[in-house]
């Protein structure tokens, strides 16, 4: 008869550590009371040994679930946001009990049925979720639910946490950009008017396009989610009816980017020569392109990381107005 390994314990690691049963919950949780050294030391034998948190005794001890929501929603306009900002949640997790439960949302941001799911299911500890608008539905749900939360982007309600990218400062860099090397006519692919960080990008370029004499147009029969071949389609049509409505593109997503640059292309013109064309990028993809892109980089994985230990803490007891990031252009 085959005998089952015994499964290793937290009392076999505590032993084998040298420390506690308490000491060594404490490491593998992140408690930063517990030395650097012997949290890596802990955890390097628990991966030694096999051991994993028995979840559903931590989850009677602690009284919670020790997972995190991460609701992603559809960011067509960014090359690989999803898989970015998961890999930095991932990396802020490791060596904490916390486990990741990721829902890919395929509808708009007024859908509150499963956010309204977890509160009352209590499936989460926590949650994690990006493109915010102005009055944002779900912020003022959870908020009144008292229920942890970090979202990616501000809003006009005060008192809750979040993470954002300075997209005013993206704005006006890329002006200046656009007035130092020579060019007057801009074109912007806007982000839809619902969101947020639309408010911020056009007090950017708009304020600083003023200061420089250079004249703005805001291409409004598009957006960032335009589809890239109804895009395609657009901009072929303004430079059909003038090859010189625009010397320069500001695009705040690399798609947008791309599908500019095909199109200077596609009309006998030097995409950054012709038309210099101005990205957010978020990916170390866009640099292999060429010709080169003058870019303001976004870093979305670290994003993912900052947000997921921001709301750790506010799981743990900080107060919601305290944890707020903004990531400056690099």
């Amino acid at each position: 008869m085959r005998h089952r390994k015994q499964r290793p314990t937290l009392r076999m690691l505590a032993d084998k550590a040298g420390v506690s049963v308490g000491a060594a919950s404490r490491a593998l949780s992140g408690d930063t009371r517990i030395s650097d050294a012997t949290r890596a030391k802990i955890n390097a034998l628990a991966s030694e040994l096999g051991y994993s948190p028995n979840r559903a005794g931590l989850g009677l001890r602690t009284g919670r679930t020790h997972v995190i929501a991460a609701l992603v929603y559809r960011h067509d306009e960014i090359l690989g946001f999803g898989p970015s900002w998961i890999s930095g949640i991932s990396k802020a997790t490791k060596d904490t009990p916390y486990q990741i439960n990721v829902l890919p949302m395929y509808g708009d941001e007024d859908n509150l049925a499963p956010f309204q799911q977890i509160i009352h299911s209590g499936a989460a500890d926590g949650l994690l979720f990006t493109r915010t608008r102005p009055d944002d539905k779900r912020v003022r749900l959870l908020m009144e639910a008292g229920y942890p939360f970090v979202c990616h982007g501000r809003t006009e309600i005060q008192g809750h946490a979040w993470f954002d990218f300075d997209n005013e400062g993206f704005g006006r860099h890329a002006i200046r950009a656009m007035s130092h090397a020579g060019r007057r006519k801009i074109a912007v692919i806007m982000p839809p008017r619902r969101f947020m960080f639309q408010r911020f990008l056009f007090a950017g370029i708009s304020d600083e396009a003023e200061k420089l004499g250079i004249a703005l147009d805001l291409c409004e029969d598009v957006s960032l989610d335009t589809p890239s071949d109804e895009l395609e389609t657009y901009l072929r049509q303004r430079f059909l009816a003038s090859r010189t409505w625009c010397d320069g593109i500001i695009c705040p997503g690399e798609t947008s980017a791309i599908v500019a640059a095909a199109v200077v292309s596609d009309q006998g013109m030097v995409p950054q020569k012709d038309v210099l064309i101005i990205a957010k990028q978020t990916t170390p993809l866009f640099e292999k392109l060429r010709p080169r892109f003058p870019t303001v980089c976004e870093d979305v994985t670290a994003a993912g990381e900052i947000m997921t230990k921001m709301l750790i803490r506010l799981i743990d007891g900080t107060p919601p107005d305290v944890e707020t990031y903004l990531q400056v252009a690099s």
